[in-house]
């Protein structure tokens, strides 16, 4: 249980990390410039907190959880990865 709440944490911040580095760097103006009409130009933190939990938890029942156990071939992990 231990594993997976450390797995989960580092998971997280991972995810945000990238976030980060994809909105600072690259996303602000192509979004600025491809998106501007679909956003409000506020950020939605409860959305997006709700996002990263929900997807950080599909990821870690479909994919994580099922690739500890060593009765899960390496091409199922893949496969429900790419299916996510």
């Amino acid at each position: 249980m231990i594993k997976l709440l450390l797995i989960f944490i580092s998971t997280v911040v991972l995810f945000l990390s990238i976030d980060a580095v994809w909105i600072s760097l690259f996303g602000t103006k192509w979004y600025a410039q491809y998106l501007s009409h679909l956003t409000s130009g506020k950020v939605a933190i409860i959305p997006a907190l709700l996002f990263y939990t929900i997807y950080i938890s599909g990821m870690m029942y479909f994919v994580i959880y099922p690739a500890l156990h060593s009765s899960t071939s390496l091409s199922e992990v893949f496969l429900r990865g790419a299916l996510l």
